[in-house]
């Protein structure tokens, strides 16, 4: 059982949340200032409002479901989080020629391919671009990361040159070649 959630997780006076049972899940509502999000979250977990906030216990005495207390007290707590303050990853586009641009609901890129690639930016993320930085934007933190790593994948950073997306702080490994090698 996670330690963190022994304790109640606040909620801030600005965020409005709600939950119902559907079946083996919670449906879960989070309203705040940023925009809201509804997730389903498995019921193994018991959550209850007390005077200091949400209290999760675990429903009967199973002890392999234990750690779903912590996960269930994490996903919640990234949910009032994202609608607060929000979540932002940024991408660094390096290589030359490559180029991004925001078209209508789509993330045109040319990245060395012989066309160029249309990525449709799903419902509730933001993407600025800024010369070669994409700064993607959502209120939803798992929403956020699938989407940013969907974009990576289209062209992972190269193990010789570099080229590629790349994370704002990541520094990959890149092999030395051939020519460059000692005899």
């Amino acid at each position: 059982m996670s330690r963190l959630a022994k304790k109640p997780l606040a909620v801030p006076s600005n965020v409005k949340f709600s939950y119902t049972q559907e079946g083996n899940f919670y449906k879960f509502d989070v309203k705040g200032p940023k925009g809201n999000i509804t997730k389903l979250i498995r019921n193994d977990v018991e959550i209850k409002q007390g005077k200091d906030g949400l209290i999760f216990t675990l429903k009967g005495n199973d002890n392999a479901k234990k750690p779903m207390i912590g996960t269930t007290y994490r996903i919640v707590n990234s949910m009032i989080e994202g609608v607060v303050n929000g979540f932002s990853k940024t991408l660094v586009l390096y290589g030359v020629g490559f180029k991004a641009s925001i078209k209508g609901k789509n993330l045109e890129l040319e990245i060395g391919y012989s066309h160029t690639i249309s990525f449709p930016i799903p419902d509730g993320i933001e993407i600025k671009i800024d010369q070669q930085k994409l700064i993607f934007s959502s209120v939803d933190k798992e929403l956020l990361g699938m989407t940013v790593q969907k974009v990576r994948d289209l062209r992972k950073p190269d193990v010789y040159k570099g080229k590629g997306f790349r994370f704002e702080n990541e520094n990959p490994v890149t092999k030395t070649g051939k020519k460059t090698g000692t005899k």
